[in-house]
């Protein structure tokens, strides 16, 4: 009878774990849903031709009836793409940009820059003093509207160009240059807009 002993246990483990296998599940845990989450709904109603979205106003002010209002209080808009009005240095800037002398500069600050690497087999120190006149300009083009002594920059400006010619450099581009920069300063100096001057080669 021992010996019958070890199968007799073993059947009876065996008979109990399969009673337990199929055994109706009857927890009581969180029950698992195949259905995926509900996602918030956006509302849109129309109201007197007004649009509102998830329970907004219609009485509430368009983006362009605000920025109407806010101009008439004297408030700038924002620029396009911008959330906020401009603050004071990008008001200084955006004056500073509309300046004869700054749009000048970034007309003409290329070509002294191109002309820099025309002259340097003739002369290097010439070449020097024209990339060196891009960052003179520039420097300028910074200055507060009290601090910019426009018409003193522009004569240095023609001062160089004078010397470039007295090079002698037989090179139609660069005299072209020469003859641009030199419509483009005297404009200026003359309270002209430089803009209206044809760059070279676009005539």
């Amino acid at each position: 009878m021992k010996k019958w002993l070890p199968y007799i246990v073993a059947a009876v483990l065996g008979v109990g774990v399969a009673v337990l296998m199929f055994l109706p599940d009857t927890s009581t845990g969180n029950k698992s849903s195949s259905d995926p989450a509900e996602k918030p709904r956006m509302v849109t109603k129309v109201v007197d031709g007004k649009m509102t979205m998830n329970g907004g106003t219609p009485d509430a002010p368009s983006d362009a009836e605000r920025i109407s209002a806010d101009r008439a209080k004297g408030v700038l808009a924002p620029e396009p793409g911008s959330l906020r009005p401009l603050n004071e240095g990008e008001l200084a800037r955006a004056d500073r940009a509309a300046r004869p002398f700054n749009k000048h500069y970034k007309l003409v600050a290329p070509f002294w820059s191109i002309m820099g690497t025309m002259v340097g087999p003739t002369d290097p120190e010439v070449a020097r003093e024209c990339a060196a006149m891009d960052l003179y300009l520039r420097d300028q083009s910074k200055l507060a509207d009290d601090d910019l002594n426009a018409e003193e920059a522009l004569q240095n400006e023609l001062a160089l160009e004078k010397k470039v010619r007295t090079l002698g450099i037989a090179n139609d581009k660069l005299n072209s240059y020469l003859d641009y920069i030199n419509n483009s300063a005297h404009t200026t100096i003359q309270g002209g807009d430089p803009s209206t001057i044809v760059k070279p080669g676009k005539g």
